[in-house]
């Protein structure tokens, strides 16, 4: 069934990656990071293992829930 459908990995980066600038922005809102170490931070993170880590995840659970596995 899963055939009949496109999982789009880099949308589910992005929203992960849009989640944790945000977290970020608001780390440097409170003084706790400098833009420039934030900035590095995101940066570090979107050629990380966890991102990837979580995309394999959130690709398994939408198949699954393609599949009828999960609801």
């Amino acid at each position: 069934m899963t055939e009949d459908f496109q999982i789009n990995r880099d949308a589910f980066a992005m929203v992960h990656c849009k989640h944790a600038e945000a977290k970020l922005n608001e780390a440097v809102a409170r003084g706790e990071w400098t833009p420039e170490e934030a900035s590095q931070a995101l940066a570090r993170f979107r050629s990380s293992d966890v991102l990837k880590t979580l995309i394999d995840l959130d690709v398994e659970r939408a198949i699954a829930m393609l599949e009828g596995q999960v609801h």
